[in-house]
């Protein structure tokens, strides 16, 4: 890392040139006037290029548009004059009526090692890739939302007009410098060292379906992707309640792993990727089939066995701390996730929505648990973090709720835009969030850390089984499996292999570490006869009470009947038969009896009871 920051610090002036800033000492700022004056050059421009993380550090992902029957292409190269290019392939479909969206997947990229890329015949740019392993770091932002300052919105069909168009490309100019400011500011803070960004959701504010017009949204999108510094920096998006209803939004990003699962009517579902130990879940929301969710993120954890932290990103905060946070979609939504981000050992749940900071307290069950945090540390929290992000551009701000929730651990509302810088190392996840303005905290740092632990399954809990019926195919129970108080995945942290499980007797379950667990634990469990149903219970003849029962499969050795007075059977007269029908004899005549069987078995010199049948009642004969 040292020696790539004496190099990086050699294209500070080249860095400020491509980036359109003024240096002074070690900031770099865009003033309004020369951003004003560059907005004029690009407004009309539905062309720039956007950057996306790729499936891990050694990918980059591009997508662009292009006017209908123009050559398009790629290069990319280590050279700044591109004189070492390479061409890429570029992937080409359908978008607005006369454009095409282009898109670019970069492999094998080498760690710590400027890139410069040529898109069709656009200006020069360059990034780079991160050199120092599990360590990284990233900036958080939420709700960009561009346009969203407009006095004047458009939510119906009719709406468009001349005086919408004008305050919304006035709203775009300044919702945009508001973005930028917060990027510059961002990059600068992480000393200039973040390896992309995390966006929270809502790119822009315009939504499509009721407008029936899918092109209003692309000023808004244009304002989005016009800082220079992306040219540079992939952002990782979040489909957002303004993003959802147009196609724009897969048009303008080449998100990775992007799944069917999540996926709505206009965009595409939830996608992942990693960098160093992490997983990156990013979760489309918008979409209100959580199992589909559910269903995603065992299959990417599955796929990524390796990885320490899970981080997921979604659109909603569901807990926040502003006006969305009571609304009835997000106290449904928090219902239905939780359990599978508790399922599922999520670390760090970041999301949007809200306009507003709310970092929680940990949570596991929708309930506060103690963490003991010392100096702004946390040593394996039996939790989750959620942090809700302000706004990043300005455009919009929500008040917070006047009563704060217990689960709120810090909160704030100062009515301007904020960002957050997460430094991600195998062992540590910190975050640290800072006003656009002036640079200065609006919380506390806080550190999250993974002490080594046991991983060993020899020293694992597992849940108690009970007998197990017999139903002449393998029995295979459920197993739940603890190490360290967390419950483990089956097929991510351990694989369970059954024997002797079909037949009545004693049965056994190997449980075998996978991924990050090694070792073997090996339970028992009884497989007993099944549960006898009584087919009849009469008095035939004074003095006597016959039981006639089902036959049971299994190779039984017979048959226990047991008969009481007591309902309870506190005491009681017993028979073992190998026939269907028991009869008991010398009973007290016109008395209530009560009657059950069971079935058992011997074998390798043990006796196996199944189940009582439901107790039947029978009244002797007098």
């Amino acid at each position: 890392m040292l020696k790539w920051k004496k190099m990086l610090t050699s294209f500070v002036l080249t860095a400020a040139v491509l980036l359109g800033t003024s240096v002074t000492g070690t900031a770099a700022v865009t003033s309004e006037e020369t951003f004003r004056r560059e907005w004029e050059a690009v407004k009309d421009d539905w062309t720039l290029v956007s950057l996306s993380p790729g499936t891990d550090e050694t990918q980059m992902n591009f997508a662009w548009y292009s006017l209908d029957g123009e050559a398009v292409s790629f290069r990319y190269g280590r050279k700044a004059d591109l004189s070492d290019a390479k061409t890429a392939t570029v992937r080409q479909s359908a978008a607005q009526k006369g454009y095409k969206s282009n898109k670019v997947t970069l492999k094998k990229l080498k760690p710590g090692t400027t890139y410069y890329y040529q898109a069709d015949r656009k200006e020069t740019a360059r990034f780079r890739t991160n050199d120092s392993g599990d360590a990284f770091e990233f900036i958080y932002v939420g709700d960009p939302q561009i346009g969203k300052s407009s006095s004047i919105k458009a939510e119906k069909y009719g709406d468009v007009t001349e005086a919408f168009l004008k305050a919304q490309r006035k709203a775009v100019r300044n919702d945009a410098y508001g973005w930028n400011s917060t990027l510059e500011a961002a990059w600068e803070k992480s000393g200039r060292d973040a390896d992309f960004i995390l966006s929270a959701g809502d790119q822009i504010q315009t939504k499509a379906r009721k407008l029936k017009d899918t092109t209003v949204s692309e000023i808004e999108y244009t304002g989005y992707l016009c800082p220079k510094l992306l040219k540079s920096l992939p952002v990782a998006t979040t489909v957002g309640s303004h993003d959802d209803d147009n196609p724009n939004y897969d048009y303008h990003f080449n998100v990775p792993n992007q799944s069917v699962l999540g996926a709505n009517d206009y965009v595409g579902g939830d996608y992942w990727f990693t960098y160093g130990s992490a997983l990156f879940l990013m979760l489309n929301t918008q979409d209100s089939d959580t199992e589909e969710h559910k269903e995603f993120i065992e299959e990417a954890i599955r796929k990524n066995p390796e990885c320490t932290w899970r981080i997921v990103t979604m659109h909603q905060d569901i807990y926040g701390s502003a006006k969305h946070s009571v609304s009835d979609e997000i106290l449904s939504l928090r219902r239905k996730m939780v359990p599978y981000f508790d399922a599922n050992d999520i670390d760090v749940v970041l999301t949007g929505h809200d306009h507003s900071y709310t970092r929680s307290k940990f949570l596991r069950g929708d309930k506060v648990v103690e963490t003991g945090i010392r100096n702004g540390t946390v040593t394996n929290p039996d939790g989750i973090l959620y942090m809700t992000a302000n706004s990043s551009s300005g455009s919009k701000y929500y008040k917070l709720l006047p009563e704060k929730q217990p689960y709120v651990a810090a909160r704030w509302q100062g009515k301007v835009p904020t960002y957050s810088i997460v430094k991600v190392t195998k062992d540590t996840f910190s975050i640290r969030t800072y006003r656009t303005d002036n640079g200065k905290k609006i919380d506390d740092a806080l550190t999250i850390r993974k002490e080594s632990v046991d991983r060993d399954l020899a020293n694992a809990s597992v849940n108690a089984v009970g007998d197990q019926p017999y139903t002449g195919k393998d029995v295979k129970p459920s197993l739940t499996v603890r190490m360290n108080g967390t419950v483990l995945r089956k097929g991510t942290d351990y694989t369970v292999h059954f024997s002797d499980h079909r037949k009545i007797g004693t049965a056994r379950a190997t449980i075998t570490g996978t991924g990050a667990y090694t070792g073997t634990k090996s339970i028992s469990f009884r497989i007993v006869p099944a549960k006898i149903k009584i087919l009849s219970a009469v008095s035939e003849r004074k003095g006597e009470a016959s039981v006639k029962y089902k036959k049971a499969d299994g190779g039984l050795t017979g048959y226990q009947v047991i008969c009481s007075r007591d309902k309870e059977f506190g005491s009681y007269h017993s028979k073992k038969t190998t026939k269907l029908k028991t009869t008991f004899q010398s009973l007290k005549k016109g008395k209530n009896y009560y009657v059950k069987v069971r079935g058992y078995k011997k074998t390798a010199g043990k006796t196996y009871y199944g189940e009582y049948s439901k107790v039947m009642q029978v009244k002797i004969r007098e």
